[in-house]
């Protein structure tokens, strides 16, 4: 009897090895093209980041509804989070000039999107925050 429980244990705990094994080996290809949780750094030049820090630049000025308004200049630093595949947070060192005083230093802004998941376009973005970095 003892034998015969110890057999099918040992069976049942080898079978989940090895379907676990089959699982991780297939999954393997999506962890290579999106790390949850882990800053991945950007080229500041890259369309999509340019595309994303403008977006942060000009949400920041509609935010500050006429009190301050921000002109894009450059991104000096970015990177990006992927929550999962159709999520991301950026981190951005945006130079910008703010336009009443003429101006330009640089913010951290902090934008995040939504993507499609068919056409894997923007279809949500949101700004996290956006404060100068002196």
């Amino acid at each position: 009897m003892t034998f015969k429980l110890t057999s099918l244990l040992f069976i049942t705990l080898s079978t989940i090895a090895i379907a676990s094994t089959f699982c991780l080996a297939t999954n393997d290809d999506q962890r290579l093209l999106i790390q949850p949780n882990i800053w991945t750094e950007l080229d500041p030049n890259d369309p999509r980041v340019v595309d994303i820090a403008k977006y942060a630049v000009k949400e920041a000025t509609k935010r500050a509804k006429g009190v301050r308004v921000f002109k894009y200049v450059k991104v000096n630093q970015a990177s990006v989070m992927h929550f999962d595949e159709y999520d991301n947070t950026y981190d951005l060192l945006v130079e910008a000039t703010e336009m009443k005083s003429r101006v330009t230093q640089e913010y951290m802004a902090f934008p995040a999107e939504t993507l499609d998941k068919i056409t894997r376009k923007p279809i949500k973005r949101y700004l996290l925050s956006f404060n100068p970095t002196s």
